[in-house]
């Protein structure tokens, strides 16, 4: 079915008192349910269109600019014959502020975009860590299938610094951000939990995050961390996704708690999908609700009505899907050094990464061995270090001994002199290579301070 373009805007004059939520007694969720319908004012109209659009998917929409609707639970809204309509396969639910600015952007005819940004600081208590990584893994999961047919490109960096998520916005320029994480609403603040350079914590309030939004390329963010919805009743703009939304991004889904990890992966592999498969952002989201209510462990699926949705135009897709897609290219999803490659989506080891880049900051990285059984992935880490540290200014030179072929020595050799620019360290290596040629030790220190009288760093 496909969102019908007359949507339902709900009114209600006189605001409902709501009880606490009490995630261990899921019955109460009907009562709050049954206390914001009994508030609309307008029901009648919601009748009459469902009834005339049965076959399409009716948008339910809260648009209002008074703080203390907004802050209502209006994902737990219950119709007495449909049951709980923000899981119901028929509608769609969501949020929309009204007169805001917006971003500008054209819809473009090419792949989706989408930057899966997640942080993960070191000196997090054990109890604080996340499942980033099945995460991740559940994403990549839902893309492969569409990163192959040329639908979707898709970038997943392992560094959680605030400066390098306004550099892939501006670099990369996504369509699609999908943000986690830990953030926090204190104070009538929402809060961020980054990375600095050494991977420990830092906070990032909700106007310095915003700011890296301003004028951007991102239609949608997805702030999949706790209590990122979560906003002021007496004033609106406060919080995360709020705040998001005030500086122009078109989308923000964020949620109004804590959310379990259980929930937070189910929701992220479903949300993902739904987008890929060219469904509206509003249906992705009803359809992550919905999959979360089905999560066996009460607990976690308790959790369905937590990710909340602010959109200024809930018809409006991420790009025009209108396009003929290319597969990616061998060289697009191989990437790799001189002989040694690596897969195009590197998951995992993310405690390894930090503590590499510890040493490296430090300056105290001078040699590096890793070890361990066949088939875990050495080779893989060895490469993607390598291509870190050639994003960091390093000039880097590989050699795998895995072929055994003397060829690929050569090959080495050679990369090495063509780096080597000034005519007097050119004739140094030559000197060395002609005379050292059966003594590779040798000829690894020398040509080594070859290399460092042309590049700093090597």
């Amino acid at each position: 079915m496909q969102l019908h373009p007359t949507s339902f805007i709900i009114q209600i004059k006189t605001i409902p008192i709501i009880p606490t939520i009490d995630y261990n007694k899921p019955e109460v969720f009907k009562e709050i349910g049954v206390k914001l319908w009994n508030a609309i004012e307008n029901k009648e109209e919601f009748e009459k269109l469902h009834k005339e659009n049965d076959s399409d998917i009716l948008s339910i929409i809260i648009e209002s600019d008074n703080a203390k609707i907004q802050a209502l639970p209006w994902e737990l809204l219950f119709h007495d014959k449909l049951g709980f309509l923000a899981t119901h396969s028929n509608f769609t639910l969501s949020r929309k502020i009204p007169n805001l600015s917006i971003s500008k952007n054209s819809l473009e005819s090419r792949p989706l975009r989408v930057l899966f940004f997640s942080t993960l600081p070191d000196d997090l208590e054990e109890s604080e860590r996340l499942a980033v990584e099945h995460e991740q893994v559940a994403v990549l999961q839902s893309l492969l299938p569409f990163v192959k047919k040329g639908l979707v490109e898709i970038k997943m960096p392992n560094d959680g610094r605030f400066d390098s998520l306004k550099h892939l916005i501006k670099d990369t320029k996504p369509d699609l951000l999908f943000f986690s994480g830990h953030s926090t609403y204190d104070n009538g603040k929402g809060y961020s939990l980054f990375e600095d350079k050494r991977g420990l914590k830092v906070l990032i309030d909700e106007e310095e995050l915003a700011s890296a939004f301003v004028d951007s390329s991102v239609e949608c963010v997805v702030l999949s961390s706790c209590q990122s919805a979560q906003a002021n009743d007496q004033k609106l703009g406060s919080g995360l996704a709020q705040a998001l939304a005030f500086s122009g991004v078109r989308h923000v889904i964020g949620m109004s708690d804590s959310i379990y990890d259980k929930a937070g992966v189910t929701f992220a592999e479903n949300f993902i999908k739904e987008i890929a498969e060219k469904n509206s952002i509003a249906q992705a989201l009803q359809k992550a609700r919905e999959e979360i209510s089905k999560i066996e462990d009460r607990v976690f699926s308790t959790h369905w009505f937590l990710p909340l949705l602010i959109s200024q135009d809930i018809h409006r897709p991420l790009v025009d899907w209108d396009f003929k897609p290319q597969r990616p290219t061998y060289e697009q999803t191989k990437q790799k050094l001189n002989q040694i490659k690596y897969p195009p989506y590197f998951v995992g080891r993310r405690y390894e990464f930090r503590k590499f880049y510890n040493y490296l900051y430090d300056n105290q990285l001078k040699k590096l061995l890793l070890y361990g059984e066949g088939g875990i992935g050495k080779t893989a880490m060895v490469a993607k270090f390598g291509l870190e540290l050639k994003n960091e200014g390093y000039r880097v030179f590989d050699f795998s001994l895995k072929s055994g072929k003397n060829q690929d020595w050569k090959k080495f050799i050679s990369s090495i002199k063509i780096a080597l620019k000034e005519s007097h360290n050119r004739d140094a290596f030559s000197e060395i290579q002609d005379e050292y040629i059966d003594d590779p030790e040798y000829m690894a220190i020398t040509i080594t301070k070859l290399l460092f009288n042309e590049y700093p760093k090597v």
